[in-house]
């Protein structure tokens, strides 16, 4: 069991099957208060070198309920010397909202399955998958349209690889339209009857 480990396969077993698991689970199940399309940049620092580059990231994030929710994600961690890595993510947040709704507070930690393409002395490039782990937090302010705007900062921590922090900023678009108050009252008032 050691070696299975070892080999990098188990984490990314793992990974594939919460990420058929969370998909799978039907979405009536959730009281969904929104879902989002997120694209965000910004700047990497390796931790071992302090080499620094640019980073951007792509995300879906759905809601669980009010205080969790889940994400899938593109994250492409630019151009560190002799590497570039990215790959998909699967973090589970918690969330808080504060100011009448309008900011909300998120911290996230899921698997990370990175795919890295490292120059060779020779010339020639060798590619490596690594199984690790991104750990988030975020503050997301939401505009009176279905936009909001974000700032997220990622760590990255890779087994037998380099590890990262990211600061990013951009933008998301709400793709449900947001439940109004009277919709939720009137769901609980209809269950009570």
């Amino acid at each position: 069991m050691k070696d299975y480990f070892k080999s990098g396969k188990f984490p990314a077993f793992y990974t594939i099957f919460l990420m058929f698991f969370i998909l799978s689970v039907p979405h009536t199940a959730f009281s969904r208060d929104l879902n989002t399309l997120d694209l965000l940049g910004g700047l990497i620092s390796s931790h071992e070198d302090r080499e620094t580059s640019y980073t951007w990231q792509i995300s879906y994030m759905e809601d669980i309920d009010d205080h969790f929710g889940w994400s899938f994600s593109w994250l492409n961690e630019g151009h560190m010397p002799n590497h570039h890595r990215d790959g998909p993510t699967l973090p589970l947040w918690a969330k808080t909202h504060i100011l009448n709704r309008k900011l909300l507070l998120a911290a996230g930690a899921g698997p990370y399955l990175a795919f890295d393409t490292q120059n060779e002395p020779d010339g020639s490039f060798r590619d490596t998958r690594n199984a690790g782990g991104v750990f988030s937090i975020a503050a997301i302010w939401k505009l009176e349209s279905r936009w909001s705007l974000q700032a997220r900062v990622n760590t990255i921590l890779v087994h037998r690889n380099f590890d990262t922090t990211a600061l990013l900023f951009g933008v998301g678009y709400r793709l449900d339209s947001e439940p109004s108050k009277g919709t939720r009252e009137n769901r609980s008032t209809k269950r009570g009857l």
